[in-house]
């Protein structure tokens, strides 16, 4: 988990430095381990920023289906505002 945790922190940290490029390696890392790891709540997220990477990097299709896949988790797991976020980003 901390792996996935730490995956994600380091996109967060490339995307404030305007590296989208490795966010977005380091956001598709993130979503791997949580897939293992079965945790819906971490790869919603990583999925949201994962898709926020490939926005910058001009992949709107991918982007898309990233956050297509967020929305369905978050419509899932009950969280209205991260569906509303889906649908924004």
């Amino acid at each position: 988990m901390q792996e996935a945790v730490n995956q994600g922190m380091q996109g967060n940290a490339a995307m404030k430095r305007g590296d989208f490029t490795s966010a977005a390696t380091h956001y598709g890392e993130a979503v791997d381990l949580y897939r293992k790891l079965g945790d819906d709540t971490g790869l919603v997220r990583a999925l949201i920023f994962q898709g926020a990477a490939a926005q910058k990097l001009g992949g709107f299709a991918s982007a898309a289906t990233h956050h297509a896949e967020s929305a369905g988790l978050f419509r899932k797991l009950g969280e209205d505002t991260g569906l509303a976020l889906a649908h924004v980003v």
